[in-house]
């Protein structure tokens, strides 16, 4: 990282209190770098790590999220160097959808889709559904029973949270048509 090079903004954002809320930390100059490899997307998280450079005491912590025109990333670790702060982050993709929760006013956020997905249930069971992951930032509120969440002129119905469906970073929602 050369200085100058500093060319991206990203915004830091952040998850507090419970119930969560999303906090805005601060904005953030730096070097997003494309990521390499590949692999198979599961999930809403990509299966490859991202790069993003910014100076030394960058405010970024693990957790945290970033943002920018219509692109996230969850943070997951952050390396203080002598002279430079190295992120590596996980880019949040989906398609985006509608959420409108049973009360309260509808908003949009980006979702993944998946037929069929294994979970398991609260005996341990494996189970399989229908299941669309959403980013956790987005949320405002916990999902239950009975939001509706549309994605490319479906309505699909929240039937409920397997196991395990929350991260920190992105919640599994089990849902029905």
């Amino acid at each position: 990282m050369r200085a100058g090079l500093l060319r991206d903004q990203l915004q830091v954002w952040a998850l507090a209190g419970n119930p969560w809320a999303s906090v805005f930390v601060d904005d953030l100059a730096c070097e997003v770098r494309a990521p390499k490899g590949g692999g198979v997307q599961v999930g809403l998280r990509s299966p490859v790590i991202t790069e993003i450079f910014a100076r030394n005491n960058s405010g970024v912590s693990a957790g945290d999220f970033l943002r920018t025109d219509g692109r996230l990333w969850a943070v997951a670790t952050v390396i203080e160097g002598r002279y430079k702060t190295v992120i590596s982050a996980h880019e949040l993709i989906g398609v985006d959808a509608l959420y409108t929760p049973a009360i309260g006013v509808a908003y949009t956020l980006k979702t993944f889709f998946a037929e069929n997905a294994p979970h398991y249930d609260e005996g341990g069971a494996v189970g399989y559904d229908h299941i669309i992951d959403v980013p956790k930032l987005d949320l405002v509120a916990k999902p239950a029973r009975g939001d509706t969440i549309t994605t490319r002129g479906v309505v699909w119905s929240v039937a409920g949270q397997p196991d395990g469906g929350d991260d920190g970073a992105v919640v599994r929602l089990m849902v029905n048509k």
